[in-house]
């Protein structure tokens, strides 16, 4: 493997003029390489704005030239800054023409926009008042303020709703957003400006990084502009032709982003119960991106959950491992050093500032080595995600084609190691899970139960993988069915398929 280097690409959609560009996107380029100590690269995505600059000999990458540049001097992991506001389509856009180069590279980490969810929001909002100290503006009653975003057609556009209810939870019930060319639009905010009697002025702002094109023509131009159809309202208006990339405060959310990008992060990653094709495609992107894989076993030949990731992405066997031994065990001392162990050799690559994506087998969160190891690494500080994944008992009822539930029936999920009387007077359906030793004593006990007319038993074992067997009837289940064996039990003297009843 190449000695790691390390690299930024702050990508923007570019803007034409000079003072916005060396005042808000230069700024940024500058701040990130300060932050970080890495070499900054730059590109535009706008091929218009490309070609303006290049008759005034002004010379920008485009996306994929930058990644030449970058891949030319040896680059292997690129971090990449997207100054987009929100996740609509130009962002798409770049995600997926930049992950067409991601195996050309050790690690490509893209960060998320600004707006990436609901929840930046109000940070975002909070953000705003601590900049234009907005309850100031608005405290005598007769001020608003109102911020210009671009909009898109995408469902991301809702991003701007919601900032409208951040102002709205703030109790800046006078800051409002509207956007160009989508919902809420200025016709929006006139009609919610207009159930304030006294308000005699409007101060609007560009909810963009630079203040362009939109700020100096949509906004603040004459005619049909923000500006002059809020003047043709009567209302005093006051524009300040400032980008957001301007102000030092939010140039830090991308220096915060890019932070979160260079740590390192721990991914717990269900791969489903066995079948590749219901691996999700959150586990594969995960999985794709990542540095390094978690691999829960000495040998990955004989890890489950890798020859299932690998089978669903065969490029994996390029990627470096990190195998770790957690024994099959009942005993807590002894599990508690394997985990501390195994936390100890993970953090080792996490404070490289690499992405560790530990596969697990079906879904992490029912009965999950992964998470297991996650809270020995949150202890010590990391951030852990989850990714989850196709459960097995999900899959071993696709199998037999029953349902797990239907209308008000719970369902149990038990684990069968731990195998205790009493099980058999909870309510609905029964998952057993993980039966190991205890398999032959609860096949028996549910014959038996089935002959009573009390339950109907089912079970898989290894769902999903080569060598799949399913059984409608214990009795035709060997004992030594297997570790990866699903039973399901339902209620009731359900008939079997080959008789006259429905799905039970």
């Amino acid at each position: 493997m190449k000695k790691k280097k390390k690299a930024v690409l702050v990508v923007s959609f570019g803007t034409s003029y000079q003072r916005a560009r060396k005042e808000s996107l230069e700024r940024i380029v500058k701040d990130v390489g300060e932050d970080c100590g890495l070499p900054v690269y730059q590109a535009y995505t706008s091929n218009v704005i490309l070609r303006k600059l290049s008759l005034e000999h002004i010379r920008i990458n485009t996306v994929e030239e930058a990644v030449e540049r970058v891949l030319s001097d040896q680059v292997t992991h690129l971090y990449v800054v997207p100054t987009h506001m929100i996740p609509g389509m130009e962002y798409h856009k770049l995600k997926n023409k930049l992950m067409r180069q991601s195996h050309r590279f050790q690690s490509l980490r893209i960060a998320p926009t600004v707006l990436e969810q609901e929840g930046d929001c109000l940070k975002a909002a909070s953000l705003l008042e601590e900049l234009f100290s907005l309850e100031e503006e608005t405290a005598d009653g007769k001020r608003a303020y109102l911020f210009m975003g671009h909009g898109t057609e995408s469902e991301a556009n809702v991003r701007y709703e919601q900032m409208n209810l951040a102002f709205e939870q703030m109790g800046l019930c006078r800051v409002r957003i509207a956007s160009v060319e989508a919902k809420p639009d200025l016709d929006d905010a006139i009609t919610y400006f207009s159930h304030f009697p006294d308000l005699e002025e409007i101060v609007l702002h560009p909810f963009m990084v630079v203040a362009g094109e939109h700020a100096l023509h949509d906004m603040a131009g004459e005619g049909a502009s923000f500006a002059g159809r809020l003047r043709e309202k009567g209302y005093l208006v006051k524009t300040v032709l400032t980008g957001l990339g301007e102000y030092a405060a939010f140039r830090k959310l991308y220096l915060n982003k890019l932070r979160r990008l260079l740590d390192g992060r721990f991914y717990v990653v269900g791969v489903g119960p066995g079948d590749p094709g219901l691996m999700t495609l959150q586990a594969a992107n995960i999985l794709k991106e990542s540095d390094i894989l978690g691999i829960p076993a000495e040998n990955p030949m004989t890890c489950a959950a890798y020859l299932i990731a690998q089978r669903a992405l065969p490029e994996l066997e390029d990627k470096p491992m990190l195998c770790v031994r957690i024994p099959m065990t009942r005993r807590p001392e002894l599990l508690r050093i394997a985990y501390e162990e195994a936390a100890d050799s993970l953090l080792r690559e996490l404070n490289d500032g690499n992405q560790v994506a530990f596969l697990n087998l079906g879904d992490p969160t029912v009965y999950g080595t992964g998470m297991e190891l996650a809270g020995y690494l949150r202890a010590r500080g990391i951030e852990v995600g989850v990714v989850s994944g196709v459960t097995s008992f999900g899959a071993a009822a696709a199998a037999l084609g029953i349902s797990l539930a239907k209308r008000k029936e719970a369902i149990h999920i038990l684990p069968g190691g731990d195998w205790e009387d009493g099980w058999e007077g909870l309510p609905g359906t029964k998952v057993i899970l993980k039966a190991g030793k205890r398999l032959p004593q609860i096949r028996k006990e549910l014959i038996a139960l089935e002959e009573a007319g009390k339950v109907r038993a089912y079970a898989v074992t290894n769902c999903g993988m080569e060598n799949e067997a399913i059984y409608e009837d214990l009795r035709q289940m060997p004992e030594d069915a297997g570790y990866f064996t699903t039973i399901l039990v339902k209620e009731g003297n359900v008939p079997r398929k080959d008789g006259n009843g429905t799905d039970p």
